[in-house]
């Protein structure tokens, strides 16, 4: 089975055919970490909503076209409930089950893992939930 990488930016996604599972990880850098400024370095995108906004919604455009089974997201800003509404929406709608996790010391981010929840359904899979 042969695979495809696509690139967004300077970070490549791969997946597969849909007659396997494939995984996609991406950092997805955190507005409340990405500077817009070398100049001034407290120039945060979170400061700028049009900005991040933007940037997320063409990662989800290239989430939801690759289709990978099990998509693993990190420095996701979960301190942000627009955010997280948005990829639950967009990603549930198509399907996604989603789960996310803060990072420790609360410093806003952590990591959202999104599942097909076709992935369930026929199969020998199960969800198990440490909490």
């Amino acid at each position: 089975m042969k695979g495809r990488i696509s690139k967004i930016g300077s970070y490549a996604i791969s997946s597969s055919t849909r007659d396997c599972i494939s995984c996609t990880t991406f950092n997805i850098l955190a507005p409340i970490y990405k500077r817009l400024s070398r100049n001034d370095q407290s120039i945060r995108e979170s400061d700028n909503r049009a900005y991040w906004m933007g940037r997320n919604h063409r990662i989800l455009d290239w989430l939801l076209y690759e289709r990978s089974s099990i998509i693993c997201l990190q420095e996701f800003w979960v301190g942000n409930e627009e955010l997280v509404r948005l990829y639950e929406k967009r990603l549930g709608d198509a399907g996604y089950l989603c789960y996310k996790l803060g990072r420790t010391n609360n410093r806003g981010d952590g990591k959202h893992i999104l599942l097909d929840s076709g992935l369930l359904y026929g199969s020998n899979l199960k969800l198990i939930d440490d909490k």
